[in-house]
């Protein structure tokens, strides 16, 4: 559940990179169908340069805005609509 998720990120119930830099904002994320398919994505985009990370973020979110209160109403809307997610190519509107 990437809603829950974040929220626990948000309120700092996982030690570790975001809290300790006081990361909070949902900026980019992606669905898989599995979770070997998800860990094999993040592995892939870990290795990546970080302008190429930026470059991900700002396909995906031009503002960077914090699309956390958004998850849920955003997937659906897509499958509504039969539009493309960002993560599969789609941007947000």
């Amino acid at each position: 559940n990437l809603y829950d998720r974040v929220a626990a990120h948000k309120n700092k119930l996982y030690l570790g990179f975001s809290a300790d830099y006081d990361c909070n904002r949902l900026v980019w994320y992606e669905n898989h169908e599995t979770m070997p398919e998800a860990i094999k994505r993040k592995t892939r985009i870990k290795a990546w340069k970080r302008v190429w990370k930026i470059e991900l973020i700002e396909s995906f979110n031009c503002d960077w805005l914090d699309l956390h209160e958004n998850i849920e109403f955003r997937l659906f809307e897509w499958e509504k609509r039969g539009s493309k997610s960002p993560a599969k190519g789609g941007r947000l509107e």
